[in-house]
């Protein structure tokens, strides 16, 4: 198998076996407000002072928040463009379903090297590897 077959591999065998819905498939309540999105990507743009600015991409602010965690949720929230998305009302809800978030993609991430260092285990290309993978499925980890 070559690294760009195993990125296809990958790919497919996430949309097929892996791929979950954020916030939907991680949030474990029904306290939440929504957040009008319309239909933007968001991603992290400046810190000012300990808050973070998310921006959509055409690098206008779209709001500013105080914690990493809680921008986080907001990136993985605007994925797939929603119109809206829901938002936990109570923030300790909101950081374990950022926390079980990352631990996901981390979980799938480890999945990747394991298999990776089985198929190429002299190849110091796994970074570069991972990269193209998540690339390519549209998805982030900070």
């Amino acid at each position: 198998m070559s690294e760009k077959e195993f990125v296809k591999f990958w790919v497919e065998k996430f949309k097929r076996e892996y791929e979950k819905n954020f916030p939907e498939d991680f949030l474990e309540t029904e306290d939440v407000e929504i957040f009008n999105n319309g239909g933007k990507r968001l991603s992290l743009g400046a810190e000012f002072f300990g808050s973070f600015e998310l921006i959509d991409t055409q690098g206008n602010t779209v709001l500013t928040l105080p914690s990493l965690d809680e921008a986080k949720y907001y990136i993985y929230a605007s994925r797939k463009k929603p119109d809206s998305f829901p938002v936990p009302r109570k923030k300790e809800i909101l950081f374990k379903t950022v926390k079980n978030v990352d631990k996901y993609l981390d979980d799938f991430l480890r999945l990747i090297l394991k298999n990776f260092s089985n198929e190429f285990p002299s190849s110091p290309n796994f970074n570069r590897i991972a990269a193209k993978i998540f690339l390519s499925l549209d998805l982030q980890r900070f």
